[in-house]
């Protein structure tokens, strides 16, 4: 299916591949083949300006996972105009673009999580980012995580380094300063007024879509998560970017990841939904972060000693 430049496919994954497991290219079965279990996958047609150039010979491909309640439609708004990427995609998971289930269930519309394990755990989502990445064999992939998602692209670079060749994150939450429902409740109100009111059309049916549930469920996983050991343990690239009105990933919080050598800051203007409010000024920065890691990818040259 094909609609505002998104391409969506559904993707079936047998239940062993959850634990990645020795299944060569999970993505090639059919849903119907493996019992239901499957993964939503949006490919984001470029849009950016052809005087930008092509992508660099060792460009990554870059996979996206929504912010809370959001989907490829309203993180497509940055990814199509990346002209640094061998390709843009956009994994929706259990919280971030999908519900939990129809009926109330975890993981019953195929969703991340084992038999008895929540589907919107950080190390199930993970998982399930690294079997994506795995099953599309294209190489290690830039990871782009936007406000609470941070926390789960930062959890699958952890669990495989090798897959990833950065990371992206984008407003992240995991601030240690506002874990508590109701500091994060104020964070939210006092970024809030900066966000300006025309995206409630485009966010408000993807947030119905996702649900309160699922939303909230994933929510409480996210909040708690430190962030900070992931992106340790990964030890790669980390390019950092927020708002400076943002008020849910403040300065302070920036300053504390920034800290890790690996880690990158940049701050644009703008609030917490940049990915909307300022995709050019994103997209720039995101593809100078591209190109960087393709250079660093490019094989040595020998030296012309004619």
């Amino acid at each position: 299916m094909v609609a505002d430049g998104i391409v969506e496919t559904v993707l079936g994954i047998p239940a062993e591949g959850k634990s990645l497991g020795d299944v060569a290219n999970p993505l090639k079965r059919r849903p119907e083949a493996c019992g239901g279990q499957h993964l939503i996958l949006h490919t984001v047609l470029a849009g950016g300006s052809p005087s930008l150039g092509d992508p660099p010979a060792a460009a990554c491909p870059v996979l996206v996972v929504p912010g809370l309640g959001l989907d490829a439609r309203v993180e497509g708004r940055t990814g199509r105009l990346l002209t640094a990427a061998a390709a843009v995609r956009v994994l929706l998971l259990p919280g971030y673009g999908r519900t939990i289930g129809a009926d109330g269930r975890p993981g019953t519309d195929g969703g991340a999580g084992t038999d008895g394990e929540d589907p919107v755990s950080i190390a199930a989502l993970a998982r399930e980012v690294v079997v994506t990445l795995h099953g599309l064999g294209e190489g290690p992939a830039v990871l782009v995580g936007h406000s609470a998602s941070c926390a789960v692209v930062a959890a699958a670079a952890a669990l495989d380094p090798s897959a990833v060749a950065g990371l992206v994150l984008v407003g992240p939450t995991g601030d240690p300063e506002a874990q508590g429902w109701s500091a994060l409740m104020r964070r939210w109100l006092r970024t809030a007024v900066h966000e300006p009111a025309w995206q409630l059309p485009m966010l408000m049916p993807t947030y119905l879509r996702t649900g309160v549930v699922a939303a909230r469920a994933a929510m409480d996983e996210s909040r708690l998560d430190p962030l900070a050991p992931s992106l340790q343990r990964y030890g790669g690239p980390v390019l950092v970017v927020r708002g400076h009105l943002d008020r849910i990933c403040p300065e302070q919080w920036v300053e504390v990841l920034a800290a890790l050598p690996t880690v990158r800051p940049v701050t644009l203007s703008g609030a917490h939904m940049i990915v909307i409010t300022r995709p050019h000024h994103l997209a720039a920065v995101i593809d100078g972060f591209l190109r960087s890691i393709a250079r660093e990818r490019m094989p040595a040259t020998e030296p012309d000693l004619a």
